[in-house]
């Protein structure tokens, strides 16, 4: 009995710190919208994985009582670290790779954008990553026909020019890179369309001899989670879609994505299956804004 008691003590103290050392942590920095806030949390947890030691998110705690993206995609990351004290801090470059230090208890900046940070942990984010399953069930009950169909791919398109209108580097693709995109599919192919500026999706996406579905009135997160259900991909050059692709379980699943993603930037990367197609950008043509 005596023992009994010294062990559940002995688990006790262990449990508040106060026996033993406390397991490391990292804390990561979140910045950015929902795509680039992945990156930042898929970084920050495979780093912590590493090392045995716990990730956590202090940034989401304002957020908390507004963010659609915390409450339905990014709800698993732990958001109060056990302790406020830092002890180092590293930021990464926006893009291309750069091996991170460890150290118990830092801090983790930056942008991160490139799956060598957290690639072999493909499986785990994955799990980390799976919608809630009211939203899995919304999506099922509401698309679940179109989901079914064999050859269904999912089309994103990221509209620059509203939120980027004077920085050339953001390339806005238009209906040349679409069109190539979708004619590597089939005649009798699906095409969900998301976007963040449906009319001007409707204006570059051409329905003629095909199958085309415009999700339209949809929160972000509804659009995200399609983007992985749907056989297929094709994305802009988005994290937002990046990551829908990436978070796509069909084992015979087709990317098509930008050759050419950011200007003057290395490129995100991404698996080597991807296929990448090269396609001018309406500012390569036109070199004016256009407004829709």
């Amino acid at each position: 009995m005596k023992n009994r008691t010294l062990i559940f003590l002995s688990s006790v103290f262990m449990s508040f710190g106060l026996f033993g050392e406390n397991r490391p942590y990292i804390i990561g920095s979140i910045l950015g919208g929902l795509g680039n806030q992945l990156f930042e949390v898929a970084t920050t947890c495979a780093l912590a994985w590493d090392h045995g030691a716990e990730p956590y998110f202090p940034d989401y705690i304002p957020l908390l009582p507004h963010s659609q993206s915390l409450h339905h995609v990014l709800f698993r990351c732990a958001l109060y670290p056990p302790t406020n004290e830092i002890t180092y801090e590293w930021s990464t470059p926006v893009y291309g790779y750069q091996p991170i230090p460890f150290v118990n208890g830092m801090k983790l900046s930056g942008y991160s954008q490139n799956e060598k940070y957290f690639a072999h942990y493909r499986d785990r984010l994955i799990a980390f990553f799976l919608p809630k399953e009211s939203d899995l069930q919304y999506i099922k009950n509401k698309y679940g026909k179109l989901l079914d169909h064999p050859e269904s791919v999912c089309v994103h398109i990221r509209y620059y020019f509203a939120e980027k209108p004077d920085e050339p580097a953001f390339r806005q693709y238009d209906e040349e890179y679409y069109e190539k995109a979708m004619n590597l599919f089939s005649n009798e192919a699906l095409f969900l369309v998301v976007s963040d500026n449906m009319e001007f999706a409707k204006k570059i996406i051409s329905t003629k001899g095909r199958h085309v579905f415009f999700i339209e009135q949809e929160p972000h997160y509804i659009d995200f989670y399609l983007q992985t259900l749907c056989k297929h991909n094709i994305i802009g050059n988005s994290t937002f879609s990046w990551w829908g692709a990436w978070l796509n379980q069909n084992q015979r699943q087709i990317v098509v994505r930008p050759a050419k993603w950011i200007d003057g930037y290395p490129d995100i990367g991404g698996p080597s299956s991807w296929i990448r197609l090269q396609a001018r950008s309406f500012q390569e043509k036109c070199c004016t804004k256009v407004d829709f």
